[in-house]
């Protein structure tokens, strides 16, 4: 029963943590800081990490510890088989000392031994002790180290990136709430003569928010209009902008401006577009 807890708490938080495994053993930044480490291992240590033997139940440490420390003993040279005092003081040792890691990099450990990726004392006579299980566990301490370091690394990043995405659906749902009312106010506004009497006023976000309420319905021919006369508009704003800089003795930004006013580079069409999309919801749903 026991040996089944293991492996399935195993299975469960590798499937939990797949997406984080994935990015540390990728080739990405954190994949080249971890060059060199078995993608195994690293396995190992977001699973061991997210099920350390400290954070098990009291009443069943012992016993988890005991199955993982005979498993691995059976499997990595112990030929005597581990009677019960040395038992005892194995998982003893495991408990006191090494409770960071879970009970299934024990056998992780002894596998970097085994290929001799980390370092520890022989089983002499092919006998495992205290001794040498503390030497080998010790060892890969030390080498999990930096893959634990990573991993909490990018757990924050991952964090940091959910309330951030969390935080722009809100202020995505209330926009979109409140444009309704915006746009009724302006209409108003307008209409009294009181503000909105120019495209100017009309806010960058508006033609996206209507257009995915349904509310624009222009083909692309209906369009070109607004988009020659925002071409004009912002060649006008750029030759205003190319002066002010020139009064203001930087030629050298005046002449990236004069560039991107003669060959219609990136930021002068960014520019037309937000003015051609202001103008459409001028005309069509304010005017």
């Amino acid at each position: 029963m026991t040996t089944e807890i293991i492996s399935q708490d195993s299975r469960q938080v590798t499937k939990q943590s797949l997406t984080l495994l994935n990015y540390l053993a990728s080739e990405g930044k954190p994949g080249k800081r971890l060059s060199g480490y078995n993608r195994s291992a690293i396995e190992s240590v977001v699973s061991g990490y997210n099920s350390q033997i400290r954070l098990m139940p009291d009443d069943m440490k012992d016993e988890l510890v005991s199955v993982a420390i005979r498993q691995m003993a059976e499997s990595y040279g112990d030929r005597k088989g581990l009677d019960g005092q040395v038992l005892s003081e194995c998982i003893d040792l495991v408990i006191e000392n090494f409770g960071q890691i879970g009970a299934t990099e024990i056998r992780t450990a002894y596998q970097l031994w085994s290929m001799r990726i980390i370092n520890g004392l022989e089983m002499w006579g092919g006998e495992m002790n205290a001794a040498q299980l503390g030497r080998v566990l010790s060892d890969y301490v030390r080498y999990r180290q930096k893959v634990v370091a990573e991993m909490l690394e990018e757990k924050h990043r991952m964090k940091r990136e959910q309330r951030q995405a969390e935080r722009a659906a809100e202020m995505n749902r209330r926009t979109k709430a409140a444009f309704p009312e915006q746009l009724a106010a302006a209409k108003e506004a307008h209409k009294s003569g009181e503000g909105f009497q120019t495209w100017g006023k009309v806010l960058g976000n508006w033609y996206d928010l209507a257009d995915a309420a349904g509310l624009i319905q222009l083909t692309k021919e209906e369009k070109r209009p607004y988009w020659t006369k925002a071409q004009e508009l912002a060649k006008t704003d750029l030759s205003i902008e190319i002066g002010n800089l020139l009064r203001s003795n930087r030629s050298g930004e005046a002449r990236a401006r004069r560039r991107e006013y003669e060959y219609g580079g990136d930021a002068f069409r960014r520019k037309a577009v937000a003015i051609s999309k202001k103008l459409i919801v001028f005309e069509k749903l304010i005017k």
